[in-house]
């Protein structure tokens, strides 16, 4: 995956972080509620 000067690779610099916050949060807030109901 040699992608130099593509607008692609930018555009995925710009949501890989906001991919993964979401991810991260979605994981933890499926680990706090299926906590609260056990």
């Amino acid at each position: 995956m040699k992608t130099i000067d593509n607008p692609n690779n930018n555009i995925q610099a710009c949501f890989c972080p906001i991919f993964s916050v979401s991810f991260f949060s979605f994981v933890f807030f499926f680990l706090t509620s299926s906590s609260s109901f056990v």
